[in-house]
């Protein structure tokens, strides 16, 4: 066996092979709904906002702004007894759910804060069955410190994924693919991700949405560009060569 350890990827190596992943699930994901006889083709109806409560689905920029937030940051925002406490912490920790990025928890996780990312002080106070004032109280200390520390490893995020996202753009204005579906929305979305960048934002709310925004647009020009295309625009994932549509299959040829 090789003694030597495998070299850790670098974050540009981790985002294109998380592209190329992406696009690959969205190729599978198109595929399976076309040939999908039971498929609904209906427009489904949205879901009517008036009957859900804000204590159950806070937004994470919701109290003060999330570029500076204060030690009563979160005010307003932690109503209710105990439960109705933790099921909004619940839901800002797992915010944006399903949505191609991180959520807050895994964030903090991520960058080191596990007591942010779970929150332990509130839920601590819960399982202790403290009041509900202790438990609310403990929750608005809990998010001033939550939110501008989440900013701040969604900066780190996003910084790091511009080289390879300016270098995405370029190439998609050279190669002519701005007709691509997803792949013209993909030089805006570094754009705006970029300002956020250089004016080094602590606006959480607005790093995620630039986060999202440029996530979407790169899955889906992704998953619209053959492999040579695929090759040029994000790169190759660690391992792998850049395919060659000139070099001949010569596979097989050795039975012969």
């Amino acid at each position: 066996m090789d003694s030597k350890q495998r070299k850790a990827s670098t974050p540009k190596e981790r985002r294109t092979a998380l592209i190329w992943c992406a696009a690959a699930i969205v190729v599978s994901l198109v595929m399976i709904l076309a040939l999908n006889p039971f498929r609904r083709t209906d427009t489904p109806t949205p879901a009517a906002s008036t009957g859900t409560s804000a204590s159950s689905t806070p937004s994470p920029s919701a109290g003060t702004p999330a570029a500076s937030p204060s030690a009563t940051a979160g005010d307003g925002m932690f109503t209710g007894d105990a439960e109705a406490v933790a099921d909004q912490v619940r839901a800002l920790l797992n915010a944006p759910d399903g949505a191609g990025i991180d959520s807050m928890s895994t964030l903090l996780y991520r960058h080191g804060h596990k007591d942010l990312a779970e929150a332990s002080d509130v839920y601590d106070a819960i399982g202790s069955q403290r009041d509900a004032a202790t438990v609310r109280r403990l929750a608005r200390a809990w998010y001033a410190q939550a939110l501008p520390t989440a900013a701040e490893a969604r900066l780190a995020d996003l910084s790091d994924s511009m080289t390879g996202a300016r270098t995405a753009a370029t190439q998609i204005g050279k190669l002519g693919l701005d007709g691509t579906d997803g792949c013209k929305a993909v030089p805006q979305a570094t754009r705006t991700a970029e300002r956020l960048v250089k004016a080094k934002s602590g606006d959480y709310q607005a790093l995620t949405d630039a986060q999202q925004a440029l996530t979407d647009a790169e899955s889906t020009c992704a998953a619209n560009l053959d492999a040579t295309q695929l090759a040029k625009v994000f790169g190759t994932p660690q391992g792998t060569t850049t395919p060659d549509a000139t070099t001949p299959d010569t596979s097989g040829k050795d039975a012969q």
